[in-house]
């Protein structure tokens, strides 16, 4: 299970990165939204299903230590700005900028891990 959350994380992160840049790249063009609806639900459908196999990873796996419980804090973080911040209701600009942040985010949560 540590192998799935370890490497599926990893196409998490790639494609929260590839978002970020599209998102980026969308400030110049005149639409009111970062990233098509559907490129968003295939993104937070792979983020829930990281999320879930991170779950079971850390029930399954348990060890006590700061570092080890920071991991999991910063990535429900990270779940939680990605849902709430890069709905189609909110303004571009914050759309743009929550992809960024939780492309960030990720990395910074891949790094302690």
């Amino acid at each position: 299970m540590v192998w799935l959350h370890t490497h599926f994380g990893y196409l998490v992160l790639a494609v929260f990165i590839v978002i970020a840049i599209v998102a980026v790249l969308s400030l110049s063009r005149s639409t009111n939204r970062a990233v098509p609806p559907v490129l968003r639900r295939v993104a937070m459908g792979l983020l829930d299903l990281q999320i879930l196999f991170g779950i079971i990873t850390l029930i399954l796996h348990f060890k006590v230590g700061f570092l080890y419980l920071l991991h999991p804090i910063v990535m429900l973080v990270v779940v939680g700005l990605a849902h709430s911040l890069t709905g189609t209701k909110k303004p571009k600009r914050v759309q743009v900028l929550a992809y960024v942040i939780v492309a960030i985010l990720m990395i910074f949560g891949v790094l302690i891990h």
